[in-house]
């Protein structure tokens, strides 16, 4: 070797520096790497090592080792950096960082479902503002919606192999995959063979659309001695029913399977900041920390009632809405755009009440972010009515809704065509001009 090498300096004029260079030995034992290095000048080294950021010789289904990977998000995805940023700018950093170092690694190793789940939790902890030992809000958990397909295996004949307690579809039993429909079993401890008639047949201790999940369970196989999954018929595949993908297939079954019913579909306007798009999706579902959800929580304060009036205790219909201040701007952003004020019995109305709108679409779209901004507004200046250092001035809040929305409105919508005078007069107005 070292004579090849020399011949290649020769030939190119590069010289190899064997005192600096390292010798690597992959599926060799180690003496024989240090004797052939004694021959060359090389320093021996061991074959687990780091090459251009990336592991080498190492097993990558132990969890252990993507512990590197790990290092650099939490380097990233620190507690401080999440103490500065808005929720928005979180959301920014996250997209980020898990779309740059997590592609290298993912693009050339399988992701193991225990590194999944840790990435998961620290993710969710960043977005919250949470330590590792911090209560978590729930989250739409990346198993469901972005995990790699999952390896099926064979049961024989299903005589010993548990149905529910045994791993035969994807890498955790059925009974850690689906708890919910598993306390719904009759018979628990079930073997594989003791569901199969001709057929799935599982029995549920009350009906739970038993038609379509024996549809789904009979595409797993014909005969039971040939029960098997491939890669390509994943435990994704077997829940939904159908090997198709959409975007928006799954955007629709991800909202039918986790957010509770009666609430409104997720919004996102994209002429408005992501930070206030957020804020909306958390007012939507009531979760602002207005001093009567913190009650709720058993929180204890001095008073319940609105900081801002002190006429009522504070919930999040009162101050985005019923608040006297919030009255008066509401009242004043409906006279600049000349429409009567509706009448919501809730925050979430307004939305509904802007897409029952028989209008064209470029107005619905000011709308919501003359609303979206308004809402932001409203519940910034009550919060610096709290935590600043000196009151807000509240006649400057109508103006500051007018000034944001058109600038976030005409710098992010490339087609605008607004002038300044004319959203100051009546955006709508000119918006189908």
């Amino acid at each position: 070797m070292a004579t090849i090498l020399d011949c290649f300096h020769r030939v190119s004029g590069l010289k190899i520096n064997f005192h600096k260079s390292n010798l690597v030995g992959i599926g060799i034992p180690f003496e024989e790497v240090k004797l052939f290095s004694q021959i060359t000048g090389c320093n021996a080294i061991h074959s687990s090592f780091t090459y251009l950021g990336l592991p080498v010789d190492c097993n990558m289904a132990i969890s252990k080792s993507w512990d590197p990977m790990f290092v650099k998000f939490s380097k990233r995805l620190s507690k401080w950096k999440a103490s500065l940023l808005s929720i928005g700018g979180r959301t920014t950093l996250l997209t980020s960082v898990l779309g740059a170092i997590g592609t290298y690694y993912f693009s050339l190793f399988p992701m193991p479902a225990l590194v999944n789940k840790k990435l998961e939790s620290l993710r969710s902890n960043f977005f919250w503002g949470c330590n590792a030992d911090g209560k978590k809000i729930p989250w739409i958990s990346w198993n469901s919606t972005l995990a790699s397909k999952d390896k099926g295996g064979s049961v024989g004949n299903g005589m010993s192999t548990k149905f529910w307690h045994d791993v035969w579809i994807g890498d955790s039993s059925l009974k850690t995959q689906f708890p919910r429909i598993y306390r719904l079993a009759l018979n628990q401890d079930c073997m594989v063979r003791d569901c199969w008639n001709n057929g799935w047949d599982l029995r549920w201790s009350r009906p739970i659309l038993r038609g379509t999940i024996l549809h789904q369970l009979s595409v797993l196989s014909s005969t039971l001695d040939t029960v098997s999954l491939s890669d390509s018929e994943d435990i994704w595949t077997w829940l939904i029913g159908s090997p198709s993908f959409s975007v928006k297939c799954t955007r629709e079954h991800i909202d039918k399977s986790y957010l509770p019913d009666g609430d409104s579909e997720t919004r996102w306007n994209r002429f408005l900041p992501k930070k206030i798009n957020i804020f909306i999706w958390i007012a939507l579902r009531d979760r602002l920390l207005t001093r009567w959800n913190l009650s709720r929580k058993g929180i204890d304060l001095d008073s319940l009632s609105c900081p801002i009036c002190d006429s009522s205790i504070e919930t999040l219909n009162h101050t985005l809405w019923f608040c006297s201040l919030a009255t008066s701007i509401w009242h004043k952003i409906f006279a600049w755009l000349d429409i009567d004020i509706p009448c919501p019995s809730h925050i979430q109305d307004i939305f509904s009440w802007i897409g029952n709108m028989r209008v064209s679409a470029s107005i619905k779209s000011i709308l919501e972010v003359i609303c979206g901004v308004a809402l932001w507004a409203l519940w910034h200046i009550r919060n610096e009515l709290i935590f600043g250092s000196s009151p807000p001035k509240r006649c400057l809040l109508f103006d500051s809704i007018v000034d944001s929305s058109y600038r976030w409105y005409s710098s992010r919508n490339k087609l605008s065509s607004f002038s300044w005078n004319n959203w100051m007069q009546n955006p709508l107005l000119f918006s189908t001009l």
